[in-house]
């Protein structure tokens, strides 16, 4: 019966046949949900089809029961649901929704009908690990002592706070002190995730602890912790520290059996007593008076001593007794240090008593095991014992009995205490048998430990220790060389690395320790008053200036950065600077840092003040201004610097603007200076502006006036084949060409004649100097003269330096050399100038000063070497220069040292008269130096500049025939005479020679004084053997010495650090000159004179510029007048012209680059009549003619021909508007399809002021009277614009201009003088901004014209030929357009 089951019903559940399905009955792993199923089933194993049966199930651990979430499928079924984790997450896990079964192990129970009835061992296991979730057990400390082991522990979880169960985490923790030392602590695996971190403190302070995994901070892991000083120990007398043998038998570290050993503590004795401080053995054996092998440190009330036990018996004691008992309440430092022959005893880093002994011995100790007593009988405490295995010096002992020893310092310790435990009954301390951590494998059974609210590193002498900032520690980074005014860099200008007495960092943040002073200083190379004494290249300084340091604070309170910087914000004048970082008040470094102060940014112009700024502007002339850019400080800035100038004409009815920068501004580094270059070729009221990037804008008022008329000089003359009328003129390349008309006796004309460099820049003024030769001379002179350049200067006419000047003779075109002669200089009432003139005519000779060209930055014609007969200013210039290379360097005589440096000066830029250089003659050295004439002269000047440093005792001097070391033909005495007294020399020197007088400059020869007073400057000398066979010797300007008779000049001669007897006198070598400028000039019979600025004349003078006829290659055209011609790209176009009454209607080119003339044969049927005094525009490829006449007949037609295509097209036959006419003139406005018509002769009227303007592509044409007359306030045409022919006009832009012509009135036979300009609107292609006629108020010789041809150049307007009063004239004249 029991063996049959029906199967046809749902029977009841059979428990034994439950069945279980899902892994996570056996467990899961966090943050997963997990999910099991029991299946109940019947006896004969079916599984239920109906629910109801009362299963329950748990996990167990302990007895915590955990119960899963159960759900009744009613199908057998039963699901089971829990989540793996503390922290239940939502499903996208963003966040905690509820709790799970923590991690763990667990026993699941399945009951049924509440008996247990299945059982098996799960778990819930952690997943990976979560840095955010790991933190430290307890929370962070904040407090731990110094010198013993402090743990904390590191709990490892995963991202659901499961604890992590193994040690894989190790390698990932880390964690780092930072404080006033920087190191890490030692991780130790404890197990389910825990690790232990243990660290020893070297020393007290404030640390940033970053606890970290994978680099990066956990949970709480960063956090400041206070190490405190810890304990002392107290005894009372009665009882110690024993300290037992790490190794039982046996020799050990704290046996000290070396040759070398330090025994060093701190103590405080609160009642004198007689004890052991250190003993080895016990306090048994001391109480027996034992006899005992080792060592022993003892204390009596007026004694302490160190004793040794060294082998044989042997025992070496040093002692110290004092008169009274030793202060109590106080802490002592004591040490006792043997070397195997010497004990020395230390008493508060000072020795105190030694004893030398005769042989080397360690210390030998009983090879039993013998215990270390600490204290023993000693009342009061002790504090942080020592105990070495070498032999400590007195600096050691001194500089860090203060400082904790280093964790790299304890390999060399026998053992260390630092009695900072607190509480307990033990004492722990360090040996270097020990392994490395530990500080706890020495062990000690201890009294009581005392909390002294004191720790002997940090309170016992406030100038070392630890947290006492140190000057040998600390370190000073150099500054930048060149920092910026006001110092505005982000980065400091240099820092000190703070470090305290034992070399940690200073982290205190007292900023009143780091200070820093600076001075700024100069050389020194003379002093103003009387000579005393030896007088070197000396340092000036200025003002000193103390600045405090600053530094941050840390994350972490009362801790600071120990790095502590400046900015140097308050240096704010530019200049050579010493610094001077100091700690506490000492010095840094040795080393005095020397910064050199630049200019910050650029922030303001500087234009008063500066030479020639102040001068009005003439329209059409040169002009340069002057600026310097200064900083926010007013410092010269001394880079180049990119600007813009700006000048504004405006109320006009229009308005002009210039602007200046890039290639028009030469920058000076000598004088840090700007010079602009420009030209206005309006007159009027200008606003002036300069505009930098982060600069103030400088603004002013600048008055241009009106222009002269300025003639070309032309180089040979102006010859008479460019005198001619009726002709046309181009401008290529700065040339003007001439082409065709007809010449003075009326010959039709077909050449061309080119005027090189018309169009360059040139000399603006000219200045007549006369050179009167009473004999004349046919080889080169060099003559002097003086020009009040100071009035050329403020005038604006010339360039402050001088250079923009050249020298010519008239009818010679040869450019002399010339000097400008540095003192007094240019931009003087009395410049000294300088002039080489080939040759000199008998009488009077007119040499002309050409001046004037602000863009002249050099000149190669200003060359001194080219007009002395000597010269030498120490320059390195381009021209393969050699330092004093025209010099011979000379040894002491008799000397073959030749070679020696000692007796060769050097060049310099410290000192110069002139240019950058100048020869020094150093302190301490003496020197001779001759340079030899290329022939002997007796009519001479010569000249020296000297800077004498005022020593009392000096000799630099200057002669023109002293011999080296033997006698000169003359029979005057050498330099440095063999057997001659100095009295009987002949030859001539000046200078200093303090063996003749001290205080005055001397004369030779004899020497003698010379009236003259010494000072520290530069001085000239001169010697002069003049043309009326006299010796004048001069000291600045001073007559100090004159013979009669000449004398004969064979060399220069300088001379330093010498008596005329070649002897080192006393004093002689210390001092110390420079030289500079050293000329000499032969003499010759002439006298210049220059004449005054108001004497001068306008002039436009280029060296280049000359006529030539130019190569003509290929047929040419007829000859012609009345043609036009124009420029087409790199081509001159010539169309029409008569001769001989015939006209041409032909078109040619003459191909510029190729001198070569075309025919052009035109395309197509279409060709208008051939004509002569006609207009003609070119507009991009194309060429517009009207008007003109062709025979008798008088044209009105419009056309144009096609450059490119080589072909006419008529656009209007008949120009209705302005009818038929000739001899008018055509301008085109550029950028436009305007064409303005004016003037010419007009049948039945005669000669006309019509003006008209003609669209050259549509032919449409306008008259300009009546559309202007149409305008409201607008002004008529001016009555001077009267009616006229054979006149000219050209546009550009902006303006069109008419000048010349002729009505064949008596009035105007000479032609009209007037030039008019009528503004146009750059803007409207098709317009002009009004209708008001401006006449220019031309200055100066007025210039009448008809016939002539008209050309435009770069801001001028060229006028040549043409009649002048009737008669051809071939000069050519030039006036500025806009």
């Amino acid at each position: 019966k029991d063996l049959w089951y029906n199967f046809t019903y749902d029977d009841p559940t059979w428990v034994p046949n439950t069945a279980f399905f899902g892994d996570a009955r056996f467990g899961a792993e966090a943050g997963h949900a997990g999910k099991f199923t029991i299946v109940s089933k019947t006896r004969c194993q079916k599984k239920r089809i109906s629910g109801g049966d009362p299963w329950s199930v748990y996990f167990q651990t302990g007895n915590n029961k955990l119960y899963p979430t159960p759900n009744d499928n009613d199908d057998g079924n039963y699901d089971y649901y829990f989540w793996a984790g503390k922290n239940k997450l939502s499903l996208d896990n963003t966040r905690i929704i509820g709790e799970g079964f923590p991690c763990g192990n667990y026993t699941a129970v399945a009951e049924y009908d509440g008996i247990p009835v299945y059982r098996w061992e799960t778990a819930i296991r952690p997943s990976f690990t979560n840095r955010t979730e790991t933190f430290i057990v307890g929370g962070a400390p904040t407090e731990g002592p110094y010198g013993v082991i402090n743990t904390f522990i590191i709990q490892v979880n995963d991202s659901n706070g499961c604890n992590q169960w193994g040690e894989g985490d190790l390698d990932r923790l880390q964690v780092d002190f930072f404080g006033i030392y920087n190191f890490s602590a030692t991780i130790t695996p404890l197990g389910m995730g825990q690790y232990l971190v243990s660290y020893v403190p070297e020393v007290v302070g404030q640390y940033q602890v970053r606890t970290l995994m994978d680099g990066e901070l956990i949970g709480g892991g960063q956090f400041c912790l206070q190490i405190h000083e810890g304990t002392s120990v107290y005894l009372d007398g009665f009882s110690s520290i024993t300290v037992e043998e790490l190794d039982g038998v046996g020799v050990s570290d704290i046996d000290m059996s070396f040759f070398e050993l330090t025994i060093e503590l701190w103590i405080m004795i609160t009642s004198n007593s007689e004890g052991y401080l250190v003993f080895k053995g016990t306090p048994q054996e001391i109480d027996g008076s034992a006899y005992t092998k080792g060592y022993e440190m003892k204390l009596t009330p007026q004694s302490m001593s160190m004793s040794l036990y060294v082998g044989g018996g042997r025992i070496r004691t040093v002692s110290y007794t004092v008169a009274e008992p030793f202060e109590i309440q106080v802490w002592h430092h004591l040490a006792g240090v043997y070397n195997g022959t010497d004990s020395v005893f230390y008493l508060n880093g000072q020795m105190v008593a030694s004893e030398q002994f005769e042989d080397k011995r360690r210390v030998e100790v009983n090879m039993y095991d013998h215990p270390l007593s600490i204290g023993y009988g000693f009342i009061g405490y002790i504090d942080d014992l020592r105990m070495w295995r070498v032999a400590r010096d007195a600096d050691e002992i001194a500089a860090t009995r203060y400082c904790p020893p280093p964790t790299n310092m304890l390999d060399d310790m026998a053992a260390y205490f630092t009695f900072n435990e607190g509480t307990g009954n033990f004492t722990l301390g360090h040996s270097f048998e020990c392994s490395t951590l530990a500080l706890d494998c020495l062990m000690g059974e201890s009294p009581q430990f005392e909390q002294q609210g004191f720790t002997v590193f940090t309170q016992g002498d406030l100038t070392q220790g630890v947290g006492a900032p140190n000057v040998e520690f600390s370190t000073f980074s150099r500054p930048d060389l060149h920092i910026l005014a006001g110092d505005t860099q982000p980065e400091p200008a240099f820092r000190i690395t703070a470090r305290d007495y034992c070399g940690y960092e200073y982290r205190k943040g007292n900023v009143s320790f780091f200070t820093s002073t600076t001075n700024m200083y100069n050389l020194k190379y003379f002093d103003n008053n009387p000579p005393s004494g030896t007088v070197l290249p000396t340092l000036v300084n200025g003002e000193e200036v103390t600045r405090v340091l600053d530094t941050v604070p840390s994350v972490c309170p009362n801790m600071f950065s120990n790095i502590y910087t400046s900015n140097l914000t308050d240096i704010t004048e530019v200049g050579t600077y010493y610094l001077d970082p100091k700690l506490d008040g000492m010095r840094m470094s040795e080393e005095t840092f020397k910064i050199f102060v630049v200019p910050n940014a650029p922030r303001t112009f500087k234009l008063d003040e500066l030479p020639g700024n102040e001068a009005a502007s003439v329209a059409g002339v040169p002009r340069a201004t002057f600026v310097q850019i200064l900083d926010m400080y007013g410092n010269l800035v001394i880079l180049p610097f990119k600007f813009t100038a700006t000048m504004t004409l405006e109320n006009r009815g229009y308005s002009m603007v210039y602007t200046v920068d890039g290639e028009d501004m030469i920058y000076s580094e000598e004088t840090n200076t700007y010079t602009f270059f420009y030209t206005v070729g309006l007159e009027g009221e200008y606003t002036f502006e300069l505009f930098g990037e982060g600069m103030e804008t400088f603004s002013t008022t600048i008055m241009v006036e009106s222009a002269p008329w300025q003639e070309l000089q032309v180089v040979g003359g102006v010859p008479d084949e460019v005198a001619r009328f009726e002709h046309s003129s181009v401008v290529y390349k700065d040339a003007l060409y001439l082409f065709g008309g007809a010449s003075r006796d009326k010959t039709y004309l077909n050449d061309i004649w080119v005027l090189q460099g018309a169009d360059m820049e040139s000399l603006s003024y000219k200045k007549n100097v006369f050179v009167t030769s009473p004999t004349g001379n046919m080889e080169d002179v060099t003559v002097e003269f003086t020009i009040n350049t100071k009035e050329l200067v403020d005038a604006g006419r010339i360039r402050p330096d001088c250079l923009d000047m050249n020298f010519v003779r008239p009818g010679d075109w040869a450019k002399p050399f010339f000097y400008v002669d540095p003192f007094p200089g240019c931009n003087t009432e009395n410049t000294i100038i300088f002039v080489r003139i080939p040759k000199l005519d008998q009488g009077i000779n007119n040499i002309l000063c050409m001046y004037g060209n602000p863009n002249m930055a050099s000149n190669p014609s200003h060359r001194p070497e080219m007009v002395f007969d000597f010269y030498e200013g120490f320059e390195p210039q381009e021209k393969g220069y050699v330092p004093f290379g025209k010099f011979d360097t000379h040894p002491p005589c008799g000397s073959e040292d030749e070679g020696n440096p000692e007796y060769v000066p050097i060049t310099t830029t410290e000192q110069p008269f002139a240019g950058q250089n100048s020869l020094y003659f150093r302190w301490g050295k003496s020197y001779v130096m001759s340079a030899p004439m290329k022939e002997p002269m007796s009519q001479f000047k010569l000249r020296a500049w000297l800077w004498d440093s005022l020593s009392n005792e000096s000799a630099h001097y200057v002669s023109p025939n002293y011999g080296e070391c033997e006698m000169v033909n003359d029979g005057s005495k050498a330099l440095l005479p063999d057997g001659y007294g100095p009295l009987e020399a002949r030859s001539v020197a000046v200078g200093t020679f303090s063996l003749s007088n001290k205080m005055q400059y001397c004369v030779s020869s004899p020497w003698q004084r010379s009236g003259v007073q010494r000072s520290g400057n530069w001085h000239q000398f001169e010697v002069t053997s003049t043309l009326e066979s006299t010796l004048n010797v001069s000291i600045d300007g001073q007559l100090v010495k004159f013979e009669e008779g000449s004398i004969l000049m064979d060399k220069v001669l300088l001379s330093g650090g010498f008596g005329v007897d070649g002897r080192p006198h006393t004093g002689l070598q210390e001092s110390h000159a420079f030289w500079d400028e050293i000329s000499v000039l032969k003499l010759f019979p002439a006298a210049a004179i220059s004449a005054p600025m108001n004497e001068d004349e306008t002039n436009s003078v280029n060296m280049e510029r000359m006529w030539r006829p130019a190569v003509a290659l290929g047929e040419k055209p007829p000859p012609r007048y009345s043609h036009t011609a124009l420029m087409w790209k790199d081509k001159m176009v010539v169309f029409g012209g008569e001769r001989s009454a015939h006209s041409f209607g032909d078109v040619w080119m003459y191909h510029m680059e190729e001198s070569k003339w075309e025919y052009i044969a035109p395309q197509g049927e279409n060709s208008p009549l051939a004509r002569f005094d006609h207009t003609a525009v070119i507009k991009d490829d194309t060429m517009i003619i009207y008007g003109g006449r062709s025979g008798k007949a008088i044209l009105s037609d419009l056309w144009s021909f096609d450059l490119i295509k080589r072909n006419w097209t008529v656009l209007d036959e008949d120009v209705s508007v302005s009818g038929p006419r000739f001899g008018h003139s055509a301008a085109l406005q550029t950028g436009t399809d305007q064409m303005y018509v004016f003037g010419g002769y007009v049948p039945e009227q005669g000669f006309s002021n019509d003006f008209f303007r003609c669209d050259v592509i549509t032919g449409e044409c306008q008259n300009m009277k009546t559309y202007c007359s149409s305008l409201p306030n607008t002004d008529p045409f001016p009555s001077a614009l009267a009616p006229r022919y054979a006149h000219t006009s050209w546009a550009d832009e902006r303006f069109m201009y008419i000048f010349g012509g002729s009505d064949l009135s008596q009035v105007s036979k000479s032609g009209f003088s007037e030039v008019f300009r009528l503004p146009l609107d750059p803007d409207l292609k098709v317009g002009f901004a009004g209708c008001s006629w401006e006449e220019i108020n031309v200055t100066g010789d007025a210039l009448a014209r008809y016939e002539h041809a008209t050309a435009a150049g770069d801001g001028r307007l060229f006028v040549q030929g043409g009649h002048d009063r009737g008669t051809p004239d071939g000069s050519v004249y030039f006036h500025p357009v806009a």
